[in-house]
C-alpha cells in the first residue's frame, strides 16, 4: 500500500512551492496595525494558501502554509508569532476547504477561525507571554481574525474564480475543462 506522499506528482510539488514562496513574498509586506491593537497587523499572506487549497484540497494546503511559517522566522525573526500565524492560517483552510460547499463559505470560514483562535489564544498567551486575556482583549483578538480571515478568504475566492473562469486551471491539468463552477460552490 502506498503512502500519501509517494502519490505525490510534481505539478502538484510545484504549486505548493510556488504558492508557498507567494506566501512567504507577501509576509514580507509590512502589514496594517489594527487600530487599538497595533500588535495585530492585517496582511494578505494567507490568500495564496487558501487558493491552493481550493485548488487542490486541504492536505496541500496545509503543507503550503509551512512556506509561510519559514518567512516569518528567517524575516522577521519572531517563532513565537509563526506559532500564532500557523495555527491562523491552518485553521482558515481547514474551516474553508470544509465550508467551501456551503453557502458564504468566506463568512462562516472567518467566523470559525476567529472563534478558534479567540479560544486558542485565551489558552496560550497567559502560558507563554505571563500576561491574562480578558475580555477585552479576547474581542479584539476576535474581531482581528474575522476581519484578517474574511480579507484572505476574499483575495483567494476572488483568485479562484477568475483562474476557473479564464480556464487557466483546465490549462494547467489541475480541472476538467468545462466542469462547472456551480459544482465547487462558489
Amino acid at each position: 500500500m502506498q503512502t500519501r506522499i509517494l502519490k505525490m506528482d510534481s505539478r502538484k510539488i510545484a504549486l505548493v512551492s510556488l504558492f508557498g514562496a507567494l506566501s512567504a513574498a507577501l509576509e514580507m509586506i509590512p502589514g496594517i496595525p489594527m487600530p487599538g491593537a497595533e500588535f495585530l497587523k492585517f496582511d494578505i499572506a494567507e490568500a495564496p494558501v487558501l487558493v491552493l487549497t481550493l485548488i487542490l484540497d486541504v492536505y496541500w494546503g496545509l503543507l503550503s502554509v509551512r512556506g509561510l511559517a519559514l518567512a516569518i522566522v528567517a524575516v522577521k525573526g519572531d517563532p513565537l508569532g509563526m506559532v500564532y500565524k500557523v495555527v491562523a492560517a491552518a485553521s482558515q483552510v481547514v474551516f474553508l476547504y470544509l465550508l467551501r460547499d456551503r453557502p458564504l463559505p468566506r463568512l462562516s470560514s472567518s467566523f470559525l477561525r476567529a472563534a478558534f483562535m479567540t479560544f486558542f489564544d485565551r489558552a496560550t498567551i497567559p502560558l507563554v507571554r505571563g500576561v491574562p486575556v480578558g475580555i477585552k482583549l479576547a474581542s479584539v483578538i476576535f474581531l482581528f481574525n474575522l476581519v484578517q480571515g474574511a480579507i484572505n478568504s476574499s483575495v483567494a475566492i476572488y483568485a479562484y474564480r477568475v483562474a476557473e473562469e479564464s480556464e487557466l486551471l483546465c490549462t494547467l491539468g489541475l480541472r476538467t475543462c468545462g466542469q462547472d463552477m456551480e459544482e465547487n460552490g462558489f
